[in-house]
């Protein structure tokens, strides 16, 4: 009987689901390369964090609560010279518990280390590690917590922040920048629209389907064709859309290169920590 009224509720309400952007990613990441956004050792605290946990999410593409428990010190994170190695705290029970999901390491690339024309210094000014460094460097004399992302103000101030926060974080970084900029902000801002728009934009850059599925921890692409995929260049510029500008965004070499990573042989993390 239950069954049957939910059916009927289905047919009668159908989800509807939007295959348009909600908000401009190339949009946000152009704005994040300005004040208040940079410089790094000068913005405020909470601009920095901003920064950091949005460039996490929209590189990485994984869930709030993978984000919330990456680990802040060696093994859990490990720079190298071509990239950065996140992997979560050892009591972190992923949403989907399998073993490559549980004791998965997230690689990131750097972008442009050394910049050489106005273009690259741009990019440089999204590279996650750098932004990862210079937080840890200035979150040293506060942190009370092992979790890489912690509250920068308050009562709770230097202790690991919520689900719930870092959610909170990545809307109003995007409603920032389009104030900033005098512009209206998307009515509806969801945290988890990171990965949608961080797979999409990296399908459009042709990375392989099981390059997708292995970044943002999926069992089959059909996860991602149902529930995530948009068409992210619907308001844009066709010409736009051409390979060679799509490889360029930085966000797609980061899906790329950590489907990659993780989907081929021991990585130099787990020989590091013993793992």
């Amino acid at each position: 009987m239950v069954r049957r009224f939910l059916t009927a509720t289905k047919r009668l309400r159908p989800r509807v689901k939007s295959f348009v952007s909600p908000w401009d990613l190339d949009f946000v990441l152009n704005r994040l390369c300005k004040p208040p956004f940079e410089p790094l050792q000068e913005i405020p605290l909470k601009m920095l964090t901003l920064k950091t946990v949005f460039l996490t999410a929209i590189t990485s593409a994984r869930r709030i609560g993978e984000i919330q428990a990456l680990g802040a010190s060696d093994p859990y994170i490990v720079f190298f010279s071509d990239k950065v190695c996140l992997r979560t705290l050892p009591f972190f029970i992923p949403k989907v518990p399998t073993s490559w999901c549980t004791d998965e390491v997230i690689n990131l690339p750097i972008f442009f280390p050394e910049p050489k024309d106005d273009a690259e210094r741009l990019l440089h000014s999204l590279d996650l590690k750098r932004c990862l460094m210079m937080y840890l460097e200035r979150t040293k004399q506060l942190r009370k917590s092992d979790h890489l992302f912690i509250f920068f103000s308050g009562k709770n101030k230097g202790n690991k922040a919520s689900k719930a926060s870092i959610a909170r974080w990545l809307k109003e970084t995007i409603t920032t920048v389009y104030v900033l900029e005098n512009r209206e902000p998307p009515k509806v801002t969801k945290a988890h629209s990171t990965r949608g728009i961080a797979t999409s934009w990296a399908e459009r850059a042709c990375a392989s389907p099981q390059d997708i599925c292995k970044a943002a921890t999926w069992s089959s692409l059909h996860t991602f064709v149902k529930h995530y995929r948009l068409d992210i260049l619907s308001a844009r510029d066709t010409a736009f859309g051409s390979k060679e500008e799509l490889e360029f965004n930085p966000w797609c070499a980061a899906l790329r290169t950590n489907g990659k990573e993780n989907s081929t042989g021991p990585h130099p993390l787990s020989q590091q920590s013993g793992y």
